[in-house]
Order: structure tokens, then sequence, then C-alpha cells
């Protein structure tokens, strides 16, 4: 069982999470991530912003110890992330993009489970499974196994398990995507509003909605190509690319020379042109 009680006081840093001059590579040599460095204080909702492929999962499996780095430091909580894995478990939780559950589980026995390892009590346990069934509309099927739920309850049992938790710093993976609806991701946006304001909560979370990240997020960082191509907070952002009124969107297309309003504009007139000579052709 993992020791709440060493889960409620995370090392006395300024930052959370520490990673310098980090760099992994893949067999056949590819560049998964390339001299990342990041320090993401203690209390932020963090976001790392990116494509499909970007590396941004590689940064959270490595900050989860589930990745090692060939170079560089990672240090969460205070604690060496490799040295210090076991007391690093006991204070912080991974969401990855795609859960692996246990299917032959009940629903309410992995949440029991998950529960029991981070040392909630009993009542206070069975007080979370029962608020978070409710807020994820999974009462009626908490009993069944999970090899029956449907995409979207098995993300929100995932979601569920995850926020059960005496975490004090979470890893999550686009834990809005998976085909979750619109009252489990407005439920989910509103757990991230609170932990935000709660200083002792840190959140690192990798998404591809920039919308909710811009809305949401004291900082942000940009990840593309397996490199940090920037951070700080949207203001910063807007400053580094000389647009105080740039979205996100627009941010990371300058920032990545990905930018594709010249194009859109393009393939736009484009259409409008053949509208246009549509009935022309048509008579001809």
């Amino acid at each position: 069982m993992i020791d709440a009680s060493t889960a409620q006081q995370p090392a006395e840093r300024p930052h959370a999470i520490e990673l310098y001059d980090v760099c992994k590579n893949f067999e056949g040599g590819k560049v998964a991530l390339a001299d990342a460095n990041l320090q993401i204080n203690r209390g932020e909702l963090f976001a790392l912003v990116g494509p499909n492929g970007a590396g941004k999962s590689t940064v959270l499996k490595i900050m989860a110890g589930l990745l090692r780095p060939q170079n560089g430091t990672v240090i969460v909580g205070g604690l060496d992330r490799y040295r210090d894995h076991l007391a690093i478990r006991t204070f912080t939780t991974y969401l990855p993009d795609q859960p692996n559950l246990f299917l032959h589980f009940r629903g309410i026995e992995h949440l029991q489970m998950i529960g029991d390892l981070y040392g909630v009590e009993m009542t206070e346990r069975d007080r979370r499974i029962a608020n978070f069934a409710r807020l994820f509309d999974l009462t009626e099927v908490l009993d069944k196994r999970i090899a029956t739920y449907s995409n979207g309850q098995y993300k929100k049992l995932a979601l569920a398990a995850t926020f059960m938790t005496n975490a004090r710093i979470y890893l999550l993976d686009e834990p809005e995507t998976g085909g979750i609806d619109p009252p489990a991701s407005a439920a989910l946006l509103q757990i991230l509003q609170a932990l935000r304001d709660r200083h002792e909560v840190t959140i690192v979370w990798a998404t591809q909605i920039v919308q909710m990240a811009e809305k949401l997020c004291n900082r942000i960082a940009i990840v593309d190509g397996g490199m940090i191509k920037a951070c700080g907070t949207l203001a910063e952002l807007r400053q580094q690319v000389g647009d105080p009124e740039a979205g996100l969107d627009r941010i990371f297309g300058l920032l990545t020379g990905k930018d594709k309003n010249v194009l859109v504009s393009e393939i736009l007139d484009s259409m409008a042109k053949n509208v246009e000579e549509a009935p022309q052709r048509i008579r001809r």
C-alpha cells in the first residue's frame, strides 16, 4: 500500500518537476526528445501542447518514470525520478492517453483497489467512489466487468480512478479524449479548474485542444518534433511571436513554422473559384 501520509507532503521546493537536458532516443536512432529543459512550479496547471507525435507523451512518461532518458536529469517533488521512484509514487499519479485497466475486474473493484493503494481510508474511499460514479454516470455499470464497458465508460472509469487518489502531482495525457461525452468533459474541466486553484496540487496536462489550454492553464509549453519550442504564460508567448492578440493555435503555428493561415486562404480562394465556375462547366 502507498503511504498516504507521504502522499500529502512532497519535498519542499519551488518546482514540482524539473527536467534538465533530457534526451530520449528510440530504437533505430529516432529522436523522441532532444535537450528538454522544463521547470514546472508547484501548484500550477501546466500544458504540453502539440500535435500527435510531437513528444508530449514521451515527456509525461519520463516524468512518470515509465521511460528512462539516455541523458539528463529528472527531479519530481525534489527527488531523483529513478533513484527515488518508490517514494515519488506516493504523491504522483499518471493517466496515459490509452489507459490499461484490468478487464476482468468489475468497475467498483478497480476503484477500490486504487483507493487502497493510495491509502484512502475505507469510508472516504467508498464516498469518493459513489461521488465519481454519479459524476461520470457510471453507477449502473460499477458492478459489471470492465471488459463490457463502452469506450467512453472505460475512459471515464480511468478518470475516476485518477482523481480517487491522494496525489499532489497529476500527469495527464489527453484526458479529454477517448470518447467521453459532453457532460463528462465538462466535469473534467471543472475538476481541473478546482485542482488548479489548490496551491498544493500540480497538474501537467498534454493536449491538442489549444482553446482549453489557453483558457485554463497557468503556463504552456509548445512541443514539436521532440523539442520544447517555447514555454511561458499566454502573454509571454504572445510577446515572443510579436502579436498581443494571437491565440494559442496561431502562436503554435508561428513558433513551429506550421502556420496554415496562408495555405487555408489559398484553398478557400480555390474552392470559391470552383464554385463560381461550376455552372459554366455544367452548361458546356
